[in-house]
């Protein structure tokens, strides 16, 4: 009963529009898009002229002999490592949704698109190489990535050059895997910083940019930088021959060389990560991460905008309640549905929370 008398009291306040989060966002960073630095799309297209002479080789290339031996335990491996992962990580690894097709002009990708239901990690890492100019050399790594690779695109998230300017890496916006960290790819996201940091420091054009962007990521996934996150690696120890990867605890922004056996990003920039985790702890301690904005048809109504701190709020709140909790709640707000007087705003954003219940409702019960 108290329950009940909880959600309608909760439901009220909304409908009243007396209902507000008193958190103050962070300021989003200046972040120049994929159109602005002139990315080209038709990489990512599988029809497109630039991936002819790539699926051509392809289809003419012939492996190396592999003994059945070999091929056995490799096989094997590659099970073991994947059972691993499935049975013991399954919740970070989780594809929610998975693309053959682009979504706004519908040709054909040259590899599918996965996206996960949370980001609940912040990968920093270091290109190594040093360029000459921004926008000429960001175009020069995007075709070396995307077409001489293979890869159709690039590994990170996002990329800040040398004067501190943030630029749009990868592309298809929130919740997107890619490639910037193996067996980590699944709910984090890869931040490099341009240029080779093993003798110098990093300058504080590029510091203050990262931290601004980590700072407005945190708030925008609700990323708490005082949890621990599960980080799996290639095994380098004794164990392996029993654990197929090398499982360790680590906070939700690190580096790549906390996540990999790797040097990234050499030891004069190592510290400055946990600086930032630091002085940025308090801000998000109490965040959890935020549901992937539900997909929905545009027949019916909107995806849930991230930016609107109530939804996010009730929507949060929610997720944590049982199964009848949930089916009490769909009955209360079908009842405010039917109210004459309701606004268009209010409804459009009970309709969205109606939605997303019976989302969970049915994962719930699946």
């Amino acid at each position: 009963m108290k329950f009940i008398i909880l959600i309608t009291i909760l439901l009220v306040f909304w409908v009243q529009g007396s209902y507000a989060l008193t958190l103050q966002a962070p300021e989003k960073p200046l972040i120049i898009s994929r159109a602005d630095w002139w990315a080209d799309e038709q990489y990512t297209s599988r029809e497109s002229s630039y991936w002819v002479s790539i699926l051509e080789r392809w289809s003419k290339y012939v492996a190396p002999y592999v003994s059945p031996e070999a091929k056995k335990l490799r096989d094997e491996k590659n099970k073991k490592t994947y059972d691993y992962i499935n049975e013991n990580f399954w919740k970070q690894n989780t594809i929610t949704q998975k693309l053959q097709y682009d979504p706004t002009s519908n040709y054909k990708l040259a590899w599918p698109l996965e996206y996960t239901q949370n980001i609940n990690a912040i990968v920093v890492h270091h290109t190594a190489d040093e360029y000459s100019s921004s926008a000429e050399w960001i175009k020069n790594i995007y075709r070396y990535h995307s077409i001489s690779n293979a890869w159709w695109d690039v590994g990170y998230n996002f990329v800040i050059w040398y004067d501190g300017e943030i630029y749009e890496w990868k592309k298809w916006g929130d919740y997107v895997s890619w490639a910037h960290s193996k067996w980590n790819n699944y709910s984090t996201l890869g931040i490099a910083v341009m240029w080779n940091y093993e003798k110098k420091e990093i300058n504080s054009s590029q510091y203050e940019s990262l931290e601004k962007l980590i700072k407005y990521l945190a708030y925008k996934y609700w990323i708490d930088f005082s949890k621990k996150y599960y980080y799996n690696m290639a095994c380098s120890w004794a164990a392996c021959s029993t654990f197929p990867l090398e499982t360790k605890q680590d906070f939700t922004l690190v580096w790549h060389r906390d996540t990999w056996h790797t040097s990234c990003p050499w030891d004069m920039l190592y510290a400055q990560v946990d600086e930032m985790r630091l002085r940025n702890i308090n801000f998000t301690s109490w965040f959890t991460p935020v549901n992937r904005p539900i997909q929905v048809t545009e027949n019916i109504i909107e995806p849930v905008n991230l930016d609107n701190e109530k939804l996010q709020k009730v929507i949060l709140l929610i997720s944590d309640f049982t199964l009848d909790q949930k089916l009490q709640i769909l009955e209360r707000i079908k009842i405010y549905l039917e109210r004459d007087n309701i606004s268009e705003n209010i409804l459009k954003e009970l309709q969205i929370i109606e939605l997303w219940v019976n989302q969970s409702i049915e994962i719930s019960e699946s």
